[in-house]
Formats: structure tokens, C-alpha cells, sequence
């Protein structure tokens, strides 16, 4: 029994942090280099886990397929229609994101059909604070608790990445404020995002809608637009759930 727990302690401490070593696990379990070893390496013979080039440690296409599965009372499903109708009227990529410790993982996703369009990603795995389905998630949480996800000094996937957990906290106050967050290249560059957190009465915010698109198509009139298509799309989904 005591295997079984450190397996899940594993798997939970790798779903809040982006990437783990050896080590890492070692200390946060309390354990023998050896056993986080051997906890590492079944998780990813039963695809748990992934090794990156770095050889450390992430999250693995299982956990990913079980997030997506075990979404609250199934909350792919009953988005999905939304998205399809979202993607049909703007032309551009949609996405359902949901957060995981620190990080988001794309649960669904509805391509665009224009020629040149952002590629859905479904089951990747990225920063939250580098995106805004999870900026959107993130502004729902205290500003205590998003410290505690994260370091001071936060890594830098392009020049325009949030790099301090100080910038990150007034984006969100931002967030707040307009009901909606953007990503202007802060992920990938040449893409961008709007993102809005899907909230149940009930279950508290359990995912984000985002319009992905690329961002050479996208001037302060489109972004506009697109921020109010997507929060009108969020008020036709969650007023059907009161």
C-alpha cells in the first residue's frame, strides 16, 4: 500500500509542476533517489509519465486521456457543441482548456477551417501563465494561492512571456476587470488568444474557452470582436446550466 501511495503522491506532484527530476521527486516524497527512480520509470511504462530531452520527467498521454475523461460530469461534452458554433463564426481555432496545478492541458478542440489557422492541441501541456485559457483560470484563484503555484521569477517561452509572478498578478487583476484574458504571442510566436473561464453555478470554474488564431489577422478592432464573440458564446453555455 505504501507503493501504491507514492505512486499517486507521484503523479499528483508531477501534474502541479511542469517538469520533475529524479530529485525533485526524491525530496518532495522524502524517499531514496532509487525509489523516485524506479516511481518514475512505471509511471512511464504505463504512460503516466514522459521523459523530455532534458530527461525530466512530465505528465504523460494516460494522465492526460483520465483528465479528460474524469472532467467534472463530463464537461468536454457539454462545451463541445458550443465550441463547434464559436468556431463556425469566427473562422479561427477554439479550445477547452482546463488547469492542472500550474499548468493547463488542452482537452478539446475545434480547428479552423481557414488555410492558414492554429492547429488544435489537445492532450499538450503548457504554462498557465503563458496562455489565456489559463490566465483566465488563474484570475479566478487568490492571489496568495497563484503564489504558491508559482516562482518568483516565472520562464520565458517567447519575448512577450509574463516573467515575474509580480507582472503575472496584475494581468490578472486585468483579467478581472474586462472578463476575459488575451495572449499576444506570450506562448507561441505569431499566435493570438482570448480566453474566458468557464464557470458552473455550482462547481466553480471548470475549464476556459479560447479563441486561438494567428496574429498577423488579428489588429484592436478583430480582438475586440473576437473577445465579445467569445464571451457571448459564455453566456449562451452557462446560462443553460442555472
Amino acid at each position: 500500500m505504501e507503493s501504491v501511495g507514492n505512486a499517486l503522491r507521484a503523479l499528483r506532484y508531477l501534474g502541479a509542476q511542469e517538469s520533475v527530476s529524479v530529485a525533485d521527486l526524491g525530496r518532495h516524497l522524502q524517499v531514496a533517489p532509487s525509489t523516485a527512480h524506479r516511481l518514475l520509470s512505471t509511471l512511464k511504462e504505463f504512460d503516466f509519465a514522459r521523459q523530455d530531452d532534458s530527461r525530466r520527467y512530465r505528465l504523460g498521454p494516460a494522465a492526460h486521456e483520465v483528465a479528460t475523461r474524469q472532467a467534472p460530469w463530463d464537461v468536454v461534452a457539454a462545451v463541445r457543441p458550443h465550441m463547434e458554433d464559436l468556431a463556425a463564426t469566427t473562422r479561427e481555432t477554439v479550445n477547452l482548456i482546463g488547469l492542472q496545478g500550474a499548468s493547463i492541458v488542452f482537452l478539446d478542440g475545434v480547428e479552423s477551417t481557414q488555410t492558414v489557422r492554429v492547429g488544435v492541441r489537445t492532450g499538450d501541456r503548457l504554462p498557465a501563465y503563458t496562455t489565456a485559457g489559463g490566465k483566465a483560470l488563474l484570475a479566478q484563484m487568490r492571489p496568495k494561492d497563484i503564489r504558491a503555484l508559482h516562482p518568483r521569477i516565472l520562464a520565458a517561452l517567447t519575448s512577450a512571456t509574463i516573467t515575474t509572478t509580480d507582472h503575472l498578478i496584475k494581468e490578472l487583476d486585468a483579467v478581472r476587470a474586462r472578463g476575459y484574458a488575451s495572449n499576444l504571442e506570450e506562448c507561441v510566436d505569431g499566435v493570438y488568444a482570448v480566453g474566458v473561464a468557464v464557470v458552473h453555478p455550482t462547481r466553480g470554474a471548470v475549464a476556459a474557452l479560447t479563441i486561438s488564431a494567428p496574429a498577423h489577422r488579428v489588429d484592436e478592432r478583430r480582438a475586440d470582436l473576437l473577445a465579445q464573440q467569445l464571451l457571448q458564446a459564455n453566456t449562451r453555455l452557462t446560462q443553460g446550466w442555472r
